[in-house]
């Protein structure tokens, strides 16, 4: 039972972080548009590119502010509570996105959803 418990809490874990790792990504992608340039709707492969693509810029983005912190020896819990507050800010200044807000998080549902659909 402990191992069961243990790989749930695991699982939760990954997934927190591929989330977190998504709307980091989603910063520095640019919103894409409602059809293509023929005026033909995006494909639901282009959806799931979209996805992916988002992911991993945001774990190199993480990756790469993680290296830095450890460069510096800020590497704790503190630094990376202030990442996440300028992380914060970065939407709000950058995106003009209120990452408290329903719109915010309403969007990264339909973008994880349509991906799947």
């Amino acid at each position: 039972m402990f191992a069961v418990s243990q790989l749930l809490w695991a699982i939760v874990c990954i997934h927190v972080f591929w989330l977190y790792c998504f709307i980091t990504g989603s910063l520095v992608r640019a919103e894409p548009h409602a059809s293509e340039p023929d005026g033909s709707r995006a494909s639901a492969r282009s959806y799931m590119a979209e996805l992916v693509i988002n992911s991993t810029t945001g774990i190199a983005i993480t990756g790469f502010v993680l290296l830095l912190l450890g460069f510096v020896g800020l590497l704790n819990l503190s630094a990376l509570i202030c990442w996440l507050v300028i992380e914060i800010l970065l939407f709000k200044f950058i995106k003009r996105e209120n990452v408290f807000g329903f719109a915010f998080w309403a969007r990264r549902l339909q973008s994880i959803t349509r991906a799947w659909s």
